[in-house]
Formats: C-alpha cells, structure tokens, sequence
C-alpha cells in the first residue's frame, strides 16, 4: 500500500507539473506572440511612411534589443527621408518621381518638385497617382523605351534627364 500511495503520489505531482508547465508555455506563447504582434504592426507602420511610431522597449532580451534596434532604424529612415525631400524640393530643374505599375507598365506619379509644378502649370494634388499622359504632359516614346529597356536589363533605373512639355505645347 505504502508503494502505490507513493506512485499515486508521484503520478500527481507529475500531472500537476505537467499542469503548471503547459499553463506557463501558454501564458509565455501568449507574452511573446503580442510581442511580435507589436513587431509587425510596427513594420506595416514603417512600410506605410509613419516613422513615429515606436517599439516599447521593456527589459533586456534579445527582442528588447530588437525592437530598441527597429526603432534606431525607422529614425534613420524618416532622417534620410527628411533629406531626400529637402534636396528634391530645393532642386533647380523639374523632378517627378515615378512608381511603375507592372501589370499595367504604366509609370505613375508619386512625386513633383516645386519646379516641376510650376513649368508643368500642374498641382501636386492633381498629379499625384496619375501618369504624365492623365495630366497632359508628353514625354518622347524613345526616351520611355530607353527607360522599359534599362528596367527589363537591370531591373532599376537611375537619374536621368527626361524631358517633358506638356500638351498645349509643341515640339
């Protein structure tokens, strides 16, 4: 008798053991998982252009560490972003910034310099998510070609001067 009390006795502090280790598992899954959760809702922040937000840095793990490194690294992005747009801006010759849509091959405007706005005679506001044909510019289908050509080669495009008047004008 003595022996199964201690086996039952054993037996349940095992299952009890076992109880408390799978409640902690869960309980910790749970800590971490909202933990990345914060990591990536984080990242769909930064992705979308909104540096400002930031990671809670709450203790001194590795994913403390991580996110104090995450947020170091947004603060690089908005800074070096923060200078682009001052150069753009400052630019004496007219800018546009182009997205390509690759179902479409269609070059769509993300951005316009001040002086791109105002040879144009286009606003910002109407330009923007439009392609130069939408707002009446005309760019030389040679020059168009030599940008589709570079993409498909290099699968990026660096400065080059692209120049454009608009519809009323001619060549």
């Amino acid at each position: 008798r003595v022996m199964f009390a201690a086996l039952l006795l054993t037996l349940a502090a095992g299952a009890l053991a076992l109880v408390l280790m799978l409640l902690l598992a869960v309980l910790f899954g749970n800590r971490l998982r909202a933990r990345f959760q914060r990591f990536i809702g984080m990242a769909g922040a930064v992705a979308a252009g909104n540096y400002d937000a930031v990671l809670p840095v709450e203790g001194r793990d590795e994913l403390d560490e991580l996110a104090d490194h995450f947020n170091g690294m947004a603060a690089a992005i908005a800074l070096r972003e923060r200078k682009f747009a001052n150069v753009f801006n400052a630019a004496p010759i007219p800018m546009l910034l182009f997205r390509i849509e690759k179902a479409t091959s269609r070059y769509v405007i993300i951005d316009a310099n001040d002086v791109a706005v105002s040879r144009s005679g286009v606003a910002r506001e109407r330009a923007l998510e439009k392609t130069i044909h939408d707002i009446g510019l005309q760019i030389d289908e040679d020059d168009l070609l030599a940008i589709r050509l570079a993409l498909t080669q290099h699968g990026r495009f660096g400065p080059h001067e692209l120049p454009f008047r608009s519809s009323a004008e001619r060549s």
